[in-house]
């Protein structure tokens, strides 16, 4: 894998505004491909015909003006591709850059493209020392962007071929046996001191983290990969797009500060042949931030990026990532910068992607704009037969629907304190680098077994408390024997204070309980399917950690489990000890907050 600055083929600097280290935010149009894809000895690409949504996609990135437009890998038929570059009309107008994965391409192809649109007005760019290759076809990937000559607009046509074959077609030869691989990454820069971007298409990203390590002294001090800002680009048709050599990619390049990366999948209603493309449902699309500013206090962002279809993850120290619901072909994304300079440091917040607008495309390239994307959460709890009214509610807050799953199931980390409730604590929210898990609760469209079995526990523990032995006073322990007279269901009071503040907020959310209406009670419970004695001993001490701050309520902390066909918990015999309506540190059960 060799690296070229595209300054240096095309003669000067471009000036693109992804590439700018401003403050202001870019926009950026991700179209999640749908279709059937198709590969033999001759070719791989579309089986069926796809060109009124390819154009769709090319007149949406010429109607919202972004930055940067990306189509996955193997999605644009070369007539397509044709169309666009013949007609100036069909360019991106001067500063934007698009980056499209095309159908594969024969040499003779590539040939004529280059012949038919080398003139005055466009240069077609690509490796041409990969001729003598014995094998059939390329993998393209088509940038595309205008830089002014003579007054005039002319389009630059960088073709990147594919470097590493992925193998999984046809049995996973057919992409080995024929694709002809290149050799070159292109780097697009503004200057010296730009942001830097490169795209991988699919599989490079595997092979990345070798090459970069195996650099040599005058190439490391060529790329400055270690102290420049870079924006990776990596479009794929990927079925397993958290495989662990992709996850490894991702923790690789975490590793260095100013580095962003944007992933493109094909949707999941695409097919593989007669079979489902992504093997786990999920495409995995969307966009990689490492920064100190994303505020994981913003309920109303994380709730509205949610509402269409963007999803939030914590994956560790300044790390997180920001993956698209799999079914919409079109996302209008606003970012920061990857890096910003030449501003004053409360002007240079780098507060991570804003969902603007998803949109959906059918077969005659018609586009509808989504008012919302469901997550299929409540169809999901409803087909496992969890009826919890909480957690079933279509307006509820989805951020509250994780605390209360990982509360209710016990799901929450050694000794997490008072503060546990922080989206950079809970355990559905977590996805860790090493295996990139989807654990959330409220989202569903992961088919991963360890996703599915996270959400089962979720699921379960939610609707036996509820449902099980919420409606049997005899199980309740002495501790609580005050709510037998009550009724109870599982989830988060709506109830105010006196200042108008929720209680969930006031108590951290660690009571979860509630009357019917919502009305404020105060316990925490627990249900553990088949748990072993070491276990329960250590969640009810992680739990009753919750109120490190109020002594007063640790004793309210009950974990129910069934053993011998019955319901039987762990609980404090010493509760009694903790009610002290003296203590004014926080709510108790036997005073108003």
């Amino acid at each position: 894998m060799n690296f070229a600055f595209i300054d240096q083929l095309i003669g000067g600097f471009p000036s693109l505004e992804i590439l700018e280290r401003s403050t202001n935010r870019k926009n950026i149009l991700l179209y999640q491909h749908e279709g059937t894809l198709t590969g033999n000895a001759t070719r791989i690409g579309n089986h069926t015909n796809v060109d009124a949504r390819l154009r769709s996609f090319f007149v949406k990135a010429r109607e919202t003006n972004v930055a940067l437009a990306i189509a996955p890998e193997y999605c644009c038929p070369l007539a397509i591709a044709d169309e666009v570059v013949g007609d100036p009309q069909r360019w991106p107008v001067a500063g934007k850059l698009w980056v499209v994965g095309g159908e594969s391409i024969t040499k003779d192809e590539i040939k004529q493209f280059k012949q038919k649109y080398t003139s005055v007005t466009s240069t077609v760019h690509f490796e041409e020392g990969l001729f003598n290759d014995a094998k059939t076809y390329f993998d393209p990937a088509f940038i595309l962007f205008t830089t002014n000559g003579n007054g005039a607009e002319h389009l630059n046509v960088i073709v990147q071929f594919k470097t590493k074959h992925m193998g999984v077609w046809g049995g996973g030869v057919v992409e080995r046996d024929n694709l002809i691989e290149g050799t070159t990454i292109y780097i697009l820069r503004n200057s010296a001191t730009s942001t830097r971007l490169i795209t991988l298409i699919c599989s490079e990203a595997m092979n990345f983290p070798a090459y970069i390590n195996g650099l040599s002294q005058a190439d490391q001090e060529r790329l400055h990969w270690d102290d420049m800002p870079y924006l990776i680009l990596n479009p794929m048709v990927n079925p397993q797009p958290a495989f662990p050599d992709f996850v490894a990619f991702r923790k690789f390049v975490f590793q260095s500060d100013n580095k962003e990366i944007i992933e493109l999948n094909w949707n999941n209603q695409s097919k593989l042949g007669g079979d489902k493309l992504l093997k786990y449902d999920a495409a995995r699309s969307g966009v990689f931030v490492k920064s100190n500013d994303i505020d994981q206090k913003n309920k109303l962002r994380i709730r509205a990026n949610h509402k269409l279809g963007m999803y939030y993850y914590f994956i560790g120290p300044r790390k997180y990532a920001f993956l698209l619901n799999g079914k919409p072909n079109l996302y209008l994304i606003a970012c920061p910068s990857v890096s910003i300079i030449g501003a004053q440091p409360v002007q240079s917040m780098r507060e991570g992607p804003q969902l603007l607008e998803a949109i959906a495309i059918d077969n005659n390239g018609v586009t509808t704009p989504l008012v919302e994307v469901s997550d299929d959460h409540i169809a999901y709890l409803v087909d496992v037969g969890c009826g919890n009214a909480y957690a079933n509610d279509a307006t509820g807050c989805v951020i509250d629907k994780e605390r209360l799953a990982c509360l209710t199931a016990g799901e929450i980390p050694e000794k997490p304190g008072p503060d546990w409730y922080l989206l950079d604590k809970l355990i559905s929210i977590k996805l860790d680098d090493t295996i990139e898990v989807n654990r959330r609760f409220t989202v569903t469209k992961d088919s991963q077994p360890d996703s599915k079995k996270q959400r089962r526990t979720f699921a379960k523990a939610i609707d036996t408390l509820n449902n099980k032995i919420l409606v049997d006073p005899n199980c309740f322990p002495a501790s609580i024997a005050d709510l037998k007279g009550v009724e109870i269901v599982i989830g988060y009071a709506t109830e105010k204070n006196k200042l108008n503040t929720p209680f969930i907020e006031v108590d951290r959310y660690k009571y979860n309980i509630a009357t019917p209406d919502g009305q404020r009670l105060t316990a925490t419970l627990c249900f553990l399917d088949m748990p072993e004695t070491e276990e329960i001993e250590l969640k009810f001490e992680h739990l009753q950690t919750l109120f490190d701050q109020e002594y007063n309520n640790r004793g309210r902390v009950v974990i129910f489990y069934e053993k011998d066909g019955k319901y039987v918990c762990k609980w404090d015999p010493l509760a009694g000890k903790y009610g002290n309506t003296d203590d004014n540190t926080g709510p108790s059960f036997l005073k108003d907050a």
